[in-house]
């Protein structure tokens, strides 16, 4: 008996039919629903690719508006806060003049003095308390993290810096006669006995010595950016004569000084001078170079109405982003009239940032900062003629001064040289 299959094609397609109805219907539905007319691709690929740019954009600007209100209720909060402390005051100097007059009697002023004592006290509270998310707004803390966030993000000083030096050069001594030289290749020099000149340091990596205990009049100057100097128990004494350029001077950012053994620095400034002992450039970080036994021992004394730095920038209008003293012993004493012993020298010179992650730090300043800024800065606070960290007197400044580490020992007196 032949197989048959039984089937009803008017069926089977009337299904068809309803079946496709009943998704149209659902697009439609799903439409109304929303109230938008493009709900997935299958409405129309490019026009959906559009209309969720303009979602995007719309929920963008959504989040605006709101981040607009958040900040004008983080506003509203301050202005209350600021209003509560305006009435404060009103009555507290009400209380003043009241107690003022001649008709109170001493106990009456010692009620007045109570009342006074609590509604300061009330400003104190009022400081402290205004917050808006847990953001303190009138103690000064959130204003000044906001001025500092966006100063960093400007001058790009925020983040901890680290600048690693390469392997300390090998190789044979390369013996430097006197006379102006210049190294052009990394590697070890040391300086003849005797040696007088200026040297100009055009490679990377370079390691100096000498032959003597001391060299007189003897001038370095690191002209590439990211210099690694690895100064090897140097002792060099400068001066009058040659007071017109640093002692050791670095260009650009990425530069390192490593310290091997002890180097010692007299440096004696003219009248007027305006030049750093050690220029630290557009930036340096100062390391210990392995040994453990790493110091750098400057001394600067300047003549009259000098405005140059023991370790930092040249006076009169010179710039860095940074120094930074990681490892090693770092000592810098400084008679300079205007500028600081570790920072930037006198008016108009500026450092973004000082830190100090470790090693120990020694600095007398004179008129200007021990370590800070030279002359009339704007950090911390100063003390009678220079601050012992911060800002002296005339112009400079220092945006950040960061201690994450290390020993610091601040020298608040003039130091007779």
């Amino acid at each position: 008996m032949a197989m048959t299959v039984m089937h009803n094609n008017m069926s089977m397609a009337a299904l068809g039919e309803l079946q496709k109805n009943n998704r149209s219907l659902g697009k439609t539905l799903k439409k109304v629903a929303t109230g938008m007319r493009l709900n997935s691709a299958g409405d129309g690929a490019s026009a959906y690719a559009i209309s969720e740019r303009m979602r995007v954009q719309l929920r963008t600007l959504s989040q605006d508006e709101q981040n607009v209100k958040n900040g004008r209720d983080l506003l509203a909060v301050a202005d209350g806060g600021i209003q509560n402390i305006i009435a404060q005051l009103r009555t507290m100097k009400e209380l003043a003049i009241n107690a003022a007059n001649d008709t109170n009697t001493d106990a009456d002023r010692a009620t007045i003095q109570k009342e006074f004592d609590a509604r300061r006290d009330g400003i104190e509270e009022i400081a402290v308390e205004t917050n808006y998310n847990g953001k303190r707004l009138l103690d000064g803390s959130w204003w000044r993290y906001r001025k500092e966030t966006s100063a960093s993000t400007s001058k790009g000083t925020q983040q901890a810096i680290t600048t690693t030096p390469p392997a300390r050069p090998t190789g044979n001594v390369t013996i430097i006669a006197s006379g102006n030289y210049t190294i052009s290749q990394d590697g070890v020099y040391k300086l003849d006995s005797g040696y007088t000149g200026n040297i100009t340091i055009t490679t990377k990596n370079v390691e100096l010595q000498q032959t003597d205990k001391w060299n007189q009049d003897v001038t370095i100057n690191c002209t590439t950016p990211g210099t690694a100097l690895w100064l090897n128990s140097m002792q060099i004494t400068n001066s009058t004569a040659s007071s017109g350029k640093s002692f050791l001077s670095f260009t650009g950012t990425g530069n390192t000084l490593q310290l091997l053994g002890g180097s010692m620095i007299h440096y004696s400034a003219s009248s007027n001078a305006t030049v750093a002992c050690v220029n630290i450039g557009d930036g340096l970080a100062i390391n210990d170079g392995g040994l453990g036994d790493g110091v750098l021992d400057v001394t600067y004394s300047a003549g009259s109405n000098d405005s140059g730095a023991g370790i930092g920038t040249d006076g009169a209008g010179g710039s860095a982003q940074y120094l930074v003293i990681n490892s090693g012993k770092v000592l810098s004493m400084a008679s300079s009239s205007e500028g600081a012993a570790i920072g930037s020298g006198g008016t108009g010179s500026h450092i973004g940032r000082i830190e100090i992650n470790g090693g120990t730090v020694i600095a007398a300043g004179s008129d200007g900062a021990a370590i800070g800024s030279g002359a009339s800065g704007t950090v911390i606070a100063a003390g009678s003629d220079g601050a012992a960290i911060g800002s002296g007197a005339s112009g400079s400044s220092v945006d950040h001064i960061v201690i994450n580490g290390g020993d610091i020992t601040r020298v608040l007196k003039k130091i007779p040289f």
